[in-house]
């Protein structure tokens, strides 16, 4: 598994940078939002549409409320 070093991927409201991770490993790529471990983007190798459903930029995470790419733990309501 390889991993980059973050990038920034937008700003809050705030003014809180919020870098976005790639994980690879076993042909899948997988970028992460720091904000809440957001799955942004799931991609398998020789497969051209995404896995999840994610924003191309940074805004819509803070101000939609579909919750696209939440990672949901144990006691999630």
């Amino acid at each position: 598994m390889a991993m980059k070093d973050g990038e920034v991927f937008g700003t809050t409201q705030a003014g809180e940078a919020i870098r976005r991770f790639s994980i690879r490993g076993g042909g899948l790529t997988a970028n992460i939002i720091g904000l809440g471990a957001i799955i942004q983007d799931l991609r398998l190798a020789g497969h051209d549409a995404p896995l999840v459903l994610g924003y191309d930029g940074f805004e819509p995470y803070e101000t939609d409320t579909a919750f696209f790419g939440a990672v949901v733990g144990r006691y999630a309501n």
